[in-house]
């Protein structure tokens, strides 16, 4: 019942059977097994223990999908009146929508050299603009615009403040809205 309602919540997504599937994948990998599904909470704590090693790309997930409307769909829902198998499809949907998201991502090492790197390799500041509208663009198939992309930019530990502040507004200027700041260990 539970999930043929975020069926509706979702009518661009085949919400069950991508469930099933990426069930399937996470038995492949060993990161669930078949009983699991019977206890909801054992699923979200070998979900949450996993998860932060893997991409979309490791479990055939195409495509961005907003969380947005499974999280307003579950504030007028009663979760205890669901079956177990139900929570824990909902707790695969919760981690593959979570995935998801991981298409936004576009991750920049700032290093104390004043140096950016973009997927390992330097991003010259004269060439910033079209090289992020660039990796932008390779991401429109997985439904990521200038409107949801994520900059991640992670910094190492002396990298001048003043350079970190003149990257995040570079990304600014470039229409990115969303940008997470990290110092690296």
């Amino acid at each position: 019942m539970l999930m043929n309602r975020i069926d509706e919540v979702y009518p661009d997504l085949e919400v069950q059977k991508e469930v099933k599937r990426f069930e399937t994948i996470l038995i492949e990998k060993g990161i669930i097994e078949l009983k699991d599904m019977l206890e909801p909470s054992v699923v979200y704590n070998k979900m949450e223990e996993s998860m932060k090693n893997y991409t979309p790309q490791d479990f055939k997930i195409k495509q961005y999908t907003k969380r947005a409307a499974l999280d307003s769909f579950l504030e007028s829902e009663n979760l205890d009146e669901s079956a177990s198998t139900e929570q824990s499809n909902l707790a695969l949907f919760t981690y593959y929508l979570l995935l998801s998201e991981k298409h936004r991502d576009i991750k920049l090492q700032l290093e104390e050299k004043r140096l950016v790197k973009l997927n390992n390799e330097d991003l010259p500041i004269e060439s910033f603009d079209p090289i992020l509208f660039e990796e932008i663009k390779k991401r429109t198939d997985s439904g990521i615009d200038i409107n949801n992309a994520r900059i991640i930019i992670t910094a190492e530990p002396y990298t001048d403040i003043e350079f970190v502040n003149f990257i995040m507004s570079k990304v600014r200027e470039v229409g990115i809205r969303n940008v997470k700041f990290e110092r690296s260990e």
